[in-house]
């Protein structure tokens, strides 16, 4: 499950957000995750991301210059949720 974009701030936005991304099977997760996100829906590959839930880390490949780094991986009762770091590029 992709959640929208978060850039919201007190007073407008901020430059600096995030997305954050939830892994929540039927059944068990496979041991090694590889996915690739649209996170902005204009059909190109904002970033990579593989999640080794047996160690319980991830590695992020931006393809996207606004996508910035992995900001918190963490084990859920049912799943995963990651979230990662976003700068607006205008």
């Amino acid at each position: 499950m992709i959640h929208r974009p978060v850039f919201d701030g007190l007073i407008g936005e901020r430059r600096d957000g995030f997305v954050q991304i939830e892994w929540q099977p039927v059944t068990a997760l496979p041991p090694l995750i590889e996915d690739t996100v649209d996170f902005t829906g204009d059909g190109k590959e904002d970033f990579a991301f593989r999640l080794d839930t047996v160690a319980g880390s991830g590695v992020l490949t931006p393809r996207n210059p606004s996508v910035i780094a992995l900001e918190w991986l963490v084990k859920v009762n049912k799943g995963w949720v990651a979230r990662f770091q976003l700068r607006k590029m205008s």
